[in-house]
């Protein structure tokens, strides 16, 4: 099978195009939480990332994902990923 006759999904994998666009995105939200973080408490934006946590469930029965979920789930990725950068330099 020629590459223009390969499934989206395989051609995905090849090219590793959805681990780049999650990093990309990840990266993106982990910059826009330190710019958060780093403004005044007062502030709208602050406000709004405090808000409650959302109750119930998606269409397809999935726990409604919250930004503040999102970016927990990536700090903790990027310190698992640092503690085994820092472990493989032993």
């Amino acid at each position: 099978m020629s590459l223009d006759q390969e499934p989206s999904i395989e051609l995905k994998d090849i090219m590793g195009i959805d681990e780049v666009r999650t990093v990309l995105l990840q990266r993106n939200r982990l910059q826009w939480f330190g710019h958060v973080q780093r403004i005044d408490e007062e502030n709208w934006v602050n406000k709004c990332t405090k808000y409650p946590k959302l109750n119930g469930h998606t269409v397809r029965c999935r726990p409604k994902m919250t930004w503040s979920i999102t970016v927990d789930a990536d700090l903790e990725r990027l310190v698992y990923a640092r503690r085994l950068s820092v472990l493989g330099s032993i």
